[in-house]
């Protein structure tokens, strides 16, 4: 979703496109993490939003199986769970691009990625 003053500008999750660029395994959480992930969305024939999120470190990377009882642990594996946490702070860029007229805002920002499973080779599937 983009909103500007309380508006809702887009929000049609089905024709965001994702794309993942610099990816690679995380020596803490051992999932994988983006340097640079894009959000893209044809709004229509003329106009585009782009927001794209550039890591430049972590914040706090928790393995959540680490912060447990040694038991628990090794049940919560049995049962394929391997909760993670990140917090990432970086770049924050949005592009609206509408009618060949571009207008970008560079922010620095911070977002997170929690994992419960197993899913180290997780993907992102998009139509």
């Amino acid at each position: 979703m983009i909103a500007k003053d309380g508006e809702i500008l887009t929000d049609d999750q089905s024709i965001t496109q994702i794309t993942r660029e610099d990816t690679f395994e995380h020596p803490t959480t051992k999932k994988i993490i983006d340097n640079h992930l894009i959000y893209k969305q044809l709004v229509s024939n003329s106009e585009t939003y782009m927001i794209e999120f550039i890591r430049k470190r972590g914040i706090i990377l928790i393995s959540v199986l680490g912060k447990v009882a040694p038991l628990k642990a090794s049940i919560a594996k049995l049962l394929g769970a391997n909760p993670s946490y990140t917090r990432i702070l970086g770049e924050v860029r949005l592009t609206h691009d509408k009618e060949g007229v571009k207008t970008v805002y560079l922010h620095e920002g911070f977002w997170g990625q929690m994992f419960f499973g197993n899913n180290k080779n997780s993907i992102i599937n998009h139509n």
